[in-house]
């Protein structure tokens, strides 16, 4: 097999040895954000810039409220991830991850279609962002920075 490389274009920089990788509070197989310093901008939007070190930290907070998931595997049910700032849907899907948990990802934020897929006995608990929901809401888990 050939080593990986990079896409064409894309731009790869190497973490030099004065810098420190995240070390994450969430233990991934394949630590997320592993050559990120602490500090790299990771994500931005309407609520603000994010770090590496603040997605890491509030995964971690998501994950610490979750149930564990089934370790055998026999447990079929998901996790619905709803969510309309992205950020929050990110958090939520690493978090539900880590977790061990399947996610499963609605086709589109229709409500009545919402509705129905977290009444189905195979969702087992819904994470949100919305007044309009029952189950998981981020909003009050999450530091909110501006």
């Amino acid at each position: 097999m050939s080593e990986r490389t990079p896409a064409p274009g894309l731009v790869v920089e190497r973490a030099s040895r004065a810098s420190q990788p995240v070390a994450s509070p969430v233990a991934f197989t394949r630590p997320i954000l592993a050559n990120h310093e602490a500090d790299a901008l990771v994500a931005y939007g309407a609520a603000g810039e994010r770090s590496a070190e603040q997605l890491l930290t509030d995964v971690a907070r998501v994950a610490a409220v979750l149930p564990a998931g089934d370790p055998e595997g026999t447990d079929e049910r998901e996790i619905l991830c709803v969510a309309g700032d992205r950020y929050h849907f990110a958090v939520a899907l690493l978090a539900a991850w880590q977790r061990g948990h399947r996610v499963a990802l609605p086709p589109n934020a229709q409500p009545e279609l919402l509705r129905q897929l977290s009444d189905d006995p195979a969702i087992s608990l819904v994470i949100h962002d919305t007044d309009e929901m029952s189950g998981l809401d981020l909003r009050p888990l999450l530091d909110e920075r501006v």
